[in-house]
């Protein structure tokens, strides 16, 4: 098809598809009008059906009032019924009056069963005599038609969902059943809500009224207002046939007008069409006529344009392909420069042309010129424009409008107006610069002609001068290679040499191998003997050492017995520490010891090493003294089981070979170096055996008849050990009179802290309680802070002088008559001054509370106290109070109010928000009816902006307070907040703080607060099971009675197949895992508790005895929490239950 058919086509379907879519939306728009007509002709016939029912109600008050109460006679009226109710509701008989011929049913007693069977009735209500008389009408087609007739529309009588009747009887039976369709759409929506909806042949707009009749019984009449137009049918008909005669007509004079005016517009195609043709045909010379000046005209224009352009390009693209044919026909770096730059000056017409290429130095070098006074291969610098194209990689054009150069042709000079540098890069390196300058303007676009071929240029350049320098290196290779050539012959008599000896080696290097796999075989046979070995030593030693210890522990054991056992109990530690050298030192000659840091205090260390190392001299003569650094705090991070390895090792050589004088253990600190000293006043070493101390299996004293005992691997583990760590061990030695022996470790200290000196005072306090586990808590917590305890049971404690003297504070339970002691201790002016913590411990349910008060006050709140207290506590802290807080009952508060205008004071009640206010001092009326003092004391100690805040409670006097109603309170609360005991001795040490501060710095202190928490958990150490899992019988009732003698509760189990079982019948808390079973060994039993969901959750520990399976690990790829040796430490194995109990506890 043709452009100008296409165009005629397309203006065509165009203006059809405008002229249809107009002429349908006036036609939507129409009847969209139509329909908003006919809902406001409904909703304005539904208003004047209501004042039409209205005046028909009237109508027949009037003829009630005006004809029938003045006759009786009911056939003069336009009433149907008269009929009247008593009191019960039921219809009097003999007072009903009813029209002929009235259809009503009337087979009832009760005015609501009349109601319920009679639906189409205009009922009214009225009073006569002191009696309801009920009058009405019904509605039938007369009133239908009368009322249709009044809101010019038609009225149907609503019954449920149906159309019981309706007006217009004749014209509206057909449509009965859309009629009762529609009835059920409009039962769901409101009154004067409009549908409308086409039928058949028709239009039904109607609303729907529900109107309530004004009587005492639930009735109304429901109603439906409608319209049927037959109009709107025949009006569609009528838009249908307006709507094709405007479409019609519309094409048609389209059709003309197209023809008319668009004749240039073709004839201007036709003209385009032709040259494109010509120029399909290879013909780009031909150019297109315009005869318009409108946009076909401009696109005419335009094509020349192109045209002109694609001439000018193809031009373009012959030189470019000329230009690649020259660079590929020209080899050498000379021939292609020539070419080149004669092409270029050719291309843009210049007068001067250079090329340039960079030596090593950054200097130029001119490989060819044309016009310019400059021999071939001359160096020069690198000018400011040379280097400015280079940074910017891209053609630099230089237009001179004055003050042109002049350049020095060899007969004259010219003045240079155009100036263009081009540098070349290859593979992102300068290898190049290309100058050229012109009088005139160039006609070509320069930069667009250089930047197209400068890649092919530098391609170019880049072979000619690799191709140059590779003409030298094949020359230089030749002389190269004659030189080689010699050489070779007397390499390949070096190799016939070299054949015969390697020869030689491979038959060593077998020998070797076979000696190398009998070393390794005999290594893996060594350490699987010293792994036996240490399983076999091991389990024995277990039952050894632990029944010792827990018999030791009896108070029952006679002291002859224990001594006997004390002994017992030392050599099997030696025999311990033995085997534990033997197995140590397998393992640093196999290379399986590797550095593990971890991070300690230094005091910590101490500490912990003197605990250990102080029994050793416990039986004998030999005073331990540990100096330590007492200025300063040092952060270790070291390897520490290696560190407490030396020490224990030195210390204990020092311990065995010094019978009198002292062992002393020094630590020194040397800026980022620990210096470990171990003095001693023993025997010391001979000289001829100070250089073998450190070998292994070696001893000074090595003969038969020595006097001490040891495997001589102590000294020669130190200093593997210290090596590790980067360190150095050395001996300072004097024979007869001691040794000295010092390990350095370098860069193992990280942080550095001040320490401040403590205070030598200790306070005294007074702990009244029944609750034995309380007063252990409470004692053991406040003798680590060292402070003296005194403890009473209440029934032994007299508030009098002689009972509190020298106490600084009392803590009292408040579980028997705490708050009446607390009274008569504050009532003695002698002891007022003591302070009083009151505390609650409940063992059953593992809580606590305590009471943060800074005073208590024996009589009732009075202003003058209060200024009293203030005016005390501004002289003690020397600051001005200003703020108050009091919790008391409003008519108290308004009592004192006056009296305390110039504080700023604030009563606690439900609209106060304890964030928002920061009080300078807080009272508390433990009196007080409203309010739980108790509970508003611990609101306010949880509450971080009053917490610290002092508060002071007034009890008032003897009579007025109710010391029971407090208690209970007291406990009340302890159990509503389940505060831990841990919690408790916080605010003990909160309260002891304001007496004397110094006494609780943390950093000064021996034992933690983790071990306190851990003693406050002691109360539920019973309900934890632990089940033990080992085939030796002998080890199973060992660890059994260590940990039953700890307070948890030991299960058993003899392999892993009685493990799994115990498991399914009691769910322990923790399960100890022994790893060398028969049947089921503990890796597979892991296994299966870790594949089951119910007890997968389990901590279970490593028990072992073997040697090469003490590695945690190994034993932590398997699944175990941990490792615990055989034979078992009471000591540690305690430490880490309650440790791992406490996690669990804590989540």
């Amino acid at each position: 098809m043709k452009i100008n058919a296409k165009l005629f086509f397309l203006a065509f379907s165009v203006i059809t598809l405008i002229s249809t879519t107009s002429a349908f939306i006036y036609n939507i728009l129409s009847q969209e009008l139509l329909k908003s007509l006919q809902a406001k002709s409904i909703i304005n016939s539904a208003n004047d059906f209501i004042f039409a029912y209205q005046e028909l109600s009237k109508k027949l008050d009037d003829d009630y009032n005006d004809k029938f109460r003045l006759t009786g006679n009911i056939k003069s009226t336009n009433l149907d019924f008269v009929l009247s109710v008593n009191d019960k509701g039921l219809i009097n008989q003999e007072e009903v009056k009813i029209k002929d011929k009235t259809k009503l049913y009337f087979k009832v007693k009760s005015l609501s069963k009349f109601l319920y069977y009679n639906k189409n009735l205009l009922i009214r209500q009225t009073e006569f005599n002191n009696r309801k008389i009920y009058y009405g009408q019904i509605i039938d087609d007369i009133i239908l038609n009368d009322l249709s007739q009044k809101v010019r529309a038609d009225v149907a009588l609503q019954e449920g969902s149906l159309i019981t009747n309706f007006s217009n009887r004749t014209e509206n039976q057909y449509y009965l059943p859309n009629l009762n369709r529609l009835t059920r759409e409009l039962e769901r929506k409101n009154n004067f809500e409009i549908i409308s909806e086409e039928l058949d042949e028709i239009d039904f707009t109607g609303t729907h009224l529900t109107l309530t009749v004004p009587i005492d019984v639930d009735y109304k009449n429901d109603f439906i207002i409608f319209t049927l137009f037959e109009e709107a049918n025949q009006f569609e008909s009528t838009m249908t046939n307006v709507t094709a005669i405007i479409v019609v007509t519309g094409i048609f004079l389209t059709s003309i007008i197209l023809l008319l005016f668009t004749t240039k517009y073709r004839k201007q195609l036709e003209y385009i069409n032709n040259v494109v043709k010509n120029i399909a045909k290879g013909n780009l010379t031909e150019r297109v006529k315009v005869i318009t000046k409108d946009e076909v005209g401009k696109l005419g224009n335009t094509f020349n344009k192109m045209l002109d352009e694609i001439e000018k390009r193809d031009k373009g693209e012959r030189e470019y392909s000329e230009f690649l044919a020259m660079t590929n026909k020209n080899s050498s770096l000379d021939e292609i420069s020539k070419a080149v730059l004669e092409s270029f000056v050719n291309a843009i017409k210049a007068d001067i042309g250079a090329l340039y290429l960079y030596e090593d130095n950054k200097k130029l070098k001119n490989i060819y010129s044309i016009s310019l006074n400059e021999k071939k291969g001359s160096i020069k610098q690198e000018s400011v424009l040379y280097k400015k194209a280079r940074k910017k990689n891209e053609l630099l054009e230089i237009h001179f409008s004055e003050n042109n150069p002049e350049i020095e042709t060899g007969i004259t000079k010219i003045r240079i107006n155009y100036l263009y540098i081009l540098p070349i890069f290859y593979n992102n390196q300068i290898l190049g610069i290309v100058e050229l300058g012109a009088i005139n303007k160039p006609e070509i676009n320069v930069k667009e002609y250089l930047n197209k071929i400068k890649y092919h240029l530098a391609i170019g350049l880049a072979n000619g001068k690799a191709l140059s320098e590779l003409k030298i290196l094949v020359e230089e290779l030749k002389s190269i290679n004659k030189a080689y050539k010699n050489q070779n012959i007397k390499i390949t008599e070096k190799n016939d040499e070299l054949i015969k000896l390697h020869a030689e080696l491979k038959v060593k290097s077998d020998e070797l191998e076979k000696q190398t796999d009998k070393a390794v075989e005999s290594e893996k046979l060594k350490s699987q003997f010293l792994a036996n070995m240490s399983h076999e030593l091991r389990t024995p030693q277990n039952a050894i050492l632990g029944l010792t210890e827990l018999i030791l522990k009896d108070d029952t054991t006679s002291e002859k017995n224990k001594e006997r056992l004390n002994v017992v109990l030392r050599n099997g530690r030696k025999l311990l520490g033995l085997i534990e050298n033997i197995l140590e030192y397998s393992k640093v000659e196999a290379g399986n010891i590797e550095v593990k840091y971890n991070q300690i205090l230094l005091s910590e260390l101490t500490k912990e090493i003197g605990s250990f190392v102080q029994p050793l001299f416990f039986e004998k003569n030999v005073k331990f003294i540990l100096e330590t650094p007492r200025s300063n705090e040092y952060l270790l991070n070291t390897d520490i089981k290696k560190i407490e390895q030396i020490i224990f090792n030195l210390v204990g050589n020092a311990a065995k070979f010094t019978n009198k004088g002292f062992v002393k253990l020094k630590f020194e600190v040397d800026e980022t170096n620990l210096n470990i000293i171990v003095e001693d006043t023993g025997t010391g070493i001979d000289e001829n055996d100070v250089e073998i101390i450190f070998d292994e299996f070696r001893q000074a004293d090595g003969n038969l008849n020595r006097k001490f005992n040891g495997t001589g691997l102590g000294l020669a583990i130190c200093k593997k050990y210290a090596e590790l760590l980067n360190g150095t061990i050395s001996l300072n030695n004097k024979y007869g009179n001691g040794s000295t022996f010092k390990v350095s470790i370098p860069n193992i200290i990280i942080e550095e802290t001040a320490i401040e000196i403590i205070h030598d005072k200790k306070l005294n306090t007074l702990i009244i309680s029944e609750n034995r586990d309380s007063i252990k808590l409470i004692h053991d917590y406040l003798t680590n802070y060292e402070i003296n305890v005194r403890e009473l049971l209440p029934k032994d404690f007299s508030v009098d002088e002689e009972s509190l003297k020298d106490i600084d504070i009392v803590v009292i339970d408040s579980t028997h008559n705490c708050w009446e002691k607390l009274q008569q201790i504050k009532s003695n002016s002698k002891l007022s001054n003591i302070p009083v913590i009151v505390v609650n411990m409940d063992e059953k349910n593992n809580c606590g509370l305590g009471l943060n008060i800074y005073d208590y006050f024996a009589s009732s709140i009075s202003s003058e106290q209060i200024i009293t207290n203030i005016q005390k506590l501004e002289k003690q802290n020397n600051s001005k109070i200003n703020k108050l807080l009091f919790v008391m009952d409003e008519n108290k508060y308004l009592s004192i109010e006056k009296d305390l205008e110039k504080y700023e004071i604030n009563n606690l009640n439900k609209t106060i928000d304890l964030k928002t206010i920061t009080p300078d001092l807080i009272f508390i009326d433990m009196e007080s009816e409203k309010n739980k003092p108790i509970e508003e004391i611990v609101k306010l100690q949880e509450e971080l902006s009053t917490n610290y805040i002092p508060k002071i409670c007034f009890f008032g006097n003897d009579n007025n307070l109710n010391y029971k109603k407090l208690n209970d309170s007291f406990i009340a609360t302890t159990l509503k907040y389940k505060y831990h005991p841990l919690d408790v001795l916080k605010i003990i040490k909160d309260r002891i703080e304001l007496i004397d501060s110094s006494i609780f710095e943390s950093d000064k202190k021996i034992i933690s607060e983790q071990r306190i928490e851990n003693q406050a958990k002691q109360f539920n150490r019973e309900k934890n099971t632990i089940l033990i899992v080992d085939d030796n019988e002998d080890a199973r009732f060992t660890i059994g009675e260590i940990v039953q003698s700890l307070n948890y509760k030991p299960i058993y189990a003899k392999d892993g197949f009685d493990c799994l079982s115990k498991i399914e019948e009691s769910k322990p808390d923790l399960i100890l895992l022994d790893i060398m079973m028969p049947k089921m060994d503990g890796f597979q039993t892991i296994k299966k508790i870790r594949n089951e969901e119910g007890y997968k959750n389990i901590p279970v520990y490593a028990l072992t005895a073997y040697a090469m399976l003490a590695d945690q690990e190994i034993i932590t790829k398997n699944g175990f929490d941990g490792l615990f040796t055989k034979p078992i430490n009471t000591t540690k194995l305690e430490r880490k239950l309650h440790a791992i109990f406490d996690e669990i506890v804590n989540g």
